[in-house]
């Protein structure tokens, strides 16, 4: 299944930014450092009930393939332009804010597009810069026929800011920074100014729960941008022969497929991941494995060979990842296995603690199937694998009544085998 995002403790906000100060406004741009020295994050301890494996080890070794950063430290900020009446707005705006944060309403308010920017760009208080930068989600687009609705179009200024806050020295603002760069680098035809700050934080940055963030980032550029530049895979595949699960199970949820030439290259780097200590990156690999794009017969021969005895596999995550996988290349034979975990109602969840890039507990969380039960990715598996057949398997599930919808799902779903198990071939 997908990857989710980490949640902290205090939710997902407080894992993205943690604010602590606030003041106003400054009209000087400060110069913005690159990023700073300094010694590798090790991996947090367990939080309550919170898996960890054993075998994680300390983030201080890095991965060998990690060179030097090679791209230039950010300048000046760009100088924002805005009229009296929005450095007023934005001095206001400031100046209202409570514990660190700004009015909600305020926030929400697309005409507050250049203040926030301008706030971003000159404020020598960190919870106003970092609150800003996540403000502007949602003010600003790359799209034009958007800007009917009020949004303002994505401009050179506006990269600038992004791309300079990217290079900040202080936690809060880079991850908020990242927040806003979603806008430029989402889809096919990303920033490439962005991106290639993004993944050389992936990349190089001396802690490892920050290249977690810009991994998480620079994944949401679209297979295009990949295929284009085979090269930015690197960072991810670096993350792959590191020692901190999280990090890895990050780098496999987003690693790049676009580039069809690379697909027994990517085998090879996620088949040793198969038999990991760590459930969250075995189940990641097999999702990995069978959702690389145009899967030949060899390939899905491979998956298959992988995934099977991963149905029987320790942890029900994996188990169900091993569901996914053998449906996703379309495996008719496996239903034969498959149907056995229908017995299971075990939860199919898994969390791995770490400690993010600000210092506070976080979790990277895995869902097997969207009822977090194997028995559910069973079910999805077999819908999926029957299509093929004369008799498919169909079925649904209420929301508001799961846990009696499900076992009359199960139910249905061994109906539907005793009646065709005769016409699905054998392994």
């Amino acid at each position: 299944m997908s990857y989710r995002w980490p949640q902290s403790a205090r939710g997902f906000a407080a894992a993205c930014v943690l604010l602590t100060s606030f003041g106003g406004c400054s009209d000087e741009a400060p110069a913005v450092a690159p990023i700073p020295p300094g010694a590798s994050q090790a991996p947090a301890a367990n939080a309550p009930a919170v898996a960890q494996p054993a075998a994680a080890q300390p983030a201080a070794a890095q991965p060998a393939a990690v060179q030097p950063s090679s791209v230039p430290a950010a300048g000046a900020i760009p100088s924002v332009t805005i009229s009296d009446a929005e450095r007023a707005t934005a001095d206001a705006l400031v100046a209202g804010m409570q514990r660190g944060r700004f009015e909600t309403a305020a926030t929400r308010e697309r005409a507050n597009a250049l203040p926030f920017l301008y706030i971003a760009a000159t404020s020598s208080n960190e919870a106003a810069v970092a609150q800003a930068l996540r403000a502007l989600s949602g003010k600003w687009t790359r799209n034009a026929s958007q800007v009917e609705g009020g949004r303002r179009l994505v401009d050179a200024t506006f990269t600038g800011v992004v791309n300079a806050r990217l290079r900040d020295p202080r936690p809060p603002v880079v991850l908020a920074a990242m927040r806003a760069s979603n806008i430029v680098v989402s889809g096919n035809e990303p920033d490439e100014s962005t991106m290639e700050i993004l993944l050389d934080i992936a990349a190089n940055h001396p802690n490892h729960a920050a290249r977690y963030a810009a991994l998480n980032t620079a994944s949401r550029a679209g297979g295009m941008y990949y295929r284009a530049h085979p090269e930015a895979a690197a960072p991810f595949q670096s993350a792959l022969q590191g020692p901190e699960p999280w990090l890895i199970s990050r780098a496999l949820s987003g690693f790049p497929t676009g580039d069809r030439n690379a697909r027994e290259a990517r085998a090879a780097l996620f088949t040793p991941l198969l038999s990991h200590t760590d459930p969250g990156v075995r189940g990641q690999a097999i999702d990995a494995l069978a959702r690389d794009t145009r899967l030949d017969n060899d390939a899905r021969a491979q998956v298959v060979a992988a995934a099977t005895p991963m149905l029987s596999d320790p942890h029900p995550y994996t188990r169900s990842e091993a569901c996914n996988a053998l449906a996703a290349v379309a495996h008719l034979p496996s239903i034969h296995a498959i149907q056995a975990l229908l017995e299971s109602d075990e939860r199919n969840t898994y969390d791995i603690a770490f400690t993010d890039f600000e210092g506070d507990q976080a979790r990277v969380h895995h869902d097997g199937s969207a009822w977090s039960r194997v028995s559910d990715s069973a079910l999805n598996a077999i819908k999926r694998l029957s299509r093929p057949m004369t008799e498919r398997f169909e079925y649904e599930i209420n929301a508001r009544e799961m846990e009696t919808s499900l076992p009359a799902a199960v139910e249905a779903a061994r109906a539907w085998y005793q009646r065709n198990q005769a016409n699905i071939p054998r392994p």
